[in-house]
C-alpha cells in the first residue's frame, strides 16, 4: 500500500465505511480483499474504487438455494437452462464472484441486494455486462478462472473506471519466504 501512496507504511491510517468496508484515510487508493480456502486476493487501485471476490472451485454449497434467493430472475433462467452440472457450477461461481465484487466495490457487501442486478458473464470469462434497476455504473466487471497448482478458482473484480484503463499488473502466489519480516 505504501508503494502506491508513496509514503512510509506507519503513516497509513485506515477508516471504515457505513457498511464496514475498510479504506485509506485521505483516499487516493482503493483496496479490497477476498479469500476462499487457501487462496487470498488483494486488489489495489489508484483513482477508482475496486471490489474483488474469489471463489474456490469444488467448495460445497447449496447452489440451488443460493440461486433461488440471490440471483436476478434473468440469471436464474440462464442457470436453469444449463444441463451439464459442471458448467452449471462454473456459471454459478463466475456469476456469484462478479456480483460480490460489484457490491464490494460499492462498499455495500452482500447487503446491497444481489438479486437486484443482472450480470452477463461471457462463457470463457472476460468483461461482464451489468444491468439492473437503479444501476448507474460505468466501469468494468471482469471474471477470470485461475489454475494455481492443484487448485482452481474464479476471481472477479469490479472497478468504476473506463474499461480500457484497467490492466492487471501482476498475478502470483506468495509462499512463506516471500513475505517481508515485520518489525
Amino acid at each position: 500500500m505504501s508503494r502506491y501512496l508513496l509514503c512510509d507504511p506507519k503513516h497509513i491510517h485506515f477508516e471504515y465505511g457505513k457498511y464496514g468496508r475498510p479504506g485509506v484515510v485521505g483516499g487516493g487508493v482503493s483496496f479490497n480483499v477476498s479469500h476462499s480456502g487457501d487462496i487470498l486476493v488483494i486488489a489495489i487501485m489508484k483513482g477508482a474504487d475496486i471490489g474483488v471476490d474469489v471463489e474456490l472451485e469444488g467448495r460445497e454449497a447449496d447452489t440451488e438455494a443460493l440461486v433461488t434467493r440471490y440471483f436476478h430472475p434473468e440469471e436464474r433462467s440462464r442457470y436453469d437452462d444449463i444441463g451439464n452440472p459442471m458448467l452449471k457450477n462454473e456459471f454459478f461461481l463466475r456469476l456469484w464472484s462478479c456480483k460480490e465484487a460489484y457490491l464490494k466495490m460499492l462498499g455495500l457487501g452482500l447487503s446491497g441486494g444481489l438479486d437486484s442486478i443482472d450480470i452477463r458473464v461471457p462463457a470463457g470469462g472476460g468483461v461482464c455486462q451489468l444491468r439492473g434497476e437503479g444501476v448507474d455504473f460505468v466501469g468494468e466487471v471482469r471474471s477470470l478462472k485461475l489454475g494455481l497448482g492443484c487448485l482452481s478458482c474464479f476471481v472477479s473484480y469490479c472497478a468504476n473506471l473506463v474499461p480500457s484503463q484497467t490492466k492487471i499488473t501482476s498475478w502470483g502466489a506468495l509462499d512463506d519466504a516471500a513475505w517481508p519480516e515485520l518489525a
